[in-house]
């Protein structure tokens, strides 16, 4: 992996540190890898998320992140001139020190940048990662969730080496999911996978070539 512009390997820890990530629901899931490496080098920093509306409960109740930011509207088709502005306002106010940006949008770069953020650790996708402070390229056959990573291992934060995404259901969830398999066929509740056929279709954006076949979920059960 090659980086420009880098952060000191060794160093302080930030006080304050966001992750810019506005969209989508799945990506924003795999980012929560990146807060939780973040967040076990550094316990004192205080790690906060922006992110729109829409993936907002891919962060509800986890334990890396302290506050959420609304990231909402500021990627294409979301009338981002207004509402980037406005993001990175949000942003400066809260003087962070490290920006993380898992995202290829030259706008999230931009809005960082424009936030007064002095270190900015972002994917340098096809030159659009140039306002970034720390590139990180993004090798075309690399999983999401390790190149978000890479991120932490440009600023020099040690990554695990089975990561895996947090997300923490609530109680209500819990009891939600326990009523459905209760009345589900089948009798007792035992050993049950579940498929959940979707995905491609977020604000602003729809590439239904992300799901996976019809006939492949089909030949799964």
């Amino acid at each position: 992996m090659t980086v420009r512009s880098g952060l000191p390997a060794a160093g302080p820890a930030p006080a304050r540190a966001v992750i810019l990530k506005p969209c989508c629901l799945g990506d924003v899931l795999m980012a929560t890898a990146l807060a939780a490496a973040l967040k076990a080098a550094w316990p004192a920093t205080r790690l906060d998320f922006a992110v729109g509306r829409y993936s907002r409960p891919a962060l509800a109740g986890n334990p890396d992140v302290a506050d959420v930011v609304d990231a909402s509207g500021c990627l294409r088709g979301e009338r981002p001139a207004l509402a980037g502005p406005r993001l990175a306002w949000r942003l400066r106010r809260r003087r962070y020190g490290v920006a993380f940006v898992p995202d290829r949008s030259p706008i999230t770069a931009v809005i960082a940048r424009l936030a007064g953020i002095g270190v900015r650790v972002g994917l340098d996708s096809g030159g659009r990662g140039r306002w970034h402070t720390v590139r990180v390229p993004v090798p075309p056959d690399r999983h999401e969730l390790l190149l978000y990573l890479d991120l932490a291992r440009a600023a020099g934060v040690p990554v695990p080496d089975r990561p895996r995404p947090v997300f923490v259901p609530s109680a209500g969830d819990h009891a939600r999911a326990a009523a459905l398999l209760a009345g589900a066929a089948g009798g007792p509740v035992g050993t049950r996978v579940a498929i959940h056929p979707g995905g491609g279709v977020n604000p602003g954006m729809t590439l239904l070539g992300k799901r996976w076949p019809p006939e492949r979920f089909a030949a799964v059960a």
